[in-house]
This record gives structure tokens, C-alpha cells and sequence, in this order.
């Protein structure tokens, strides 16, 4: 038999113990989200600096090559076909017809 003053100290520890394994199990669940909320923001960021470098580099073909050269044509297009898988579909519309125009003007079509 077990005295009321020693039964409440072993409801009180495998109370404080049930409390530390909630604990425990909401710390693991917290590392988890911040895991991968982590890398959703990394990839985010990542594929924003992406589309500037890409911004930027076929600028810099554009001035160093013109627009009717064929290099900076086909940086313009796969930079059209790049805004059209991300969804940016109108700035993907307005560079196509800007390829499109370019080349018929340089191949004489």
C-alpha cells in the first residue's frame, strides 16, 4: 500500500513525464517545419536569383552580340520558354513575339 502523499508525488512525475514526451514530440514536429520551411524559402530565393542572372545575361547578350545575332535570339527564347513554365505568361508572350519579330526581320521571312 501506498501512502496518499507518495501516490500524488508518482501522479505528479508520470504527469510531469506525459508533459515532457508532448514536449519532445512537439520539438521533433518543430525541427521538421523548420527543416523544410527552410528549403522551400532556400529554393524560393534560389529560383528568384535564378531569374534575375537570367535577366541579366541575355541583357548582356543583347548588348554585346545585338538582337539579331542568333546566340542572343535563342538566350531571348529560352528565357520566353522560362516565364512560360514559371506561369509568367504575359512577359513570356511579349519576348516570343519580340524573338519571333527580330528573326523574321534578320532571315528575311
Amino acid at each position: 500500500l501506498r501512502c496518499g502523499h507518495c501516490a500524488e508525488e508518482h501522479d505528479r512525475q508520470e504527469l510531469f513525464l506525459r508533459f515532457l514526451r508532448f514536449r519532445k514530440a512537439i520539438f521533433k514536429v518543430s525541427l521538421f517545419y523548420i527543416k523544410y520551411s527552410w528549403r522551400y524559402f532556400s529554393l524560393k530565393y534560389a529560383k528568384t536569383l535564378l531569374h534575375k542572372l537570367g535577366s541579366k545575361l541575355n541583357l548582356a547578350y543583347v548588348i554585346r552580340l545585338s538582337f539579331s545575332d542568333p546566340v542572343t535570339l535563342t538566350s531571348m527564347a529560352n528565357l520566353a520558354s522560362t516565364y512560360w513554365n514559371q506561369g509568367r505568361w504575359k512577359e513570356a508572350e511579349e519576348l516570343d513575339v519580340q524573338v519571333v519579330d527580330t528573326s523574321k526581320r534578320v532571315l528575311g521571312a
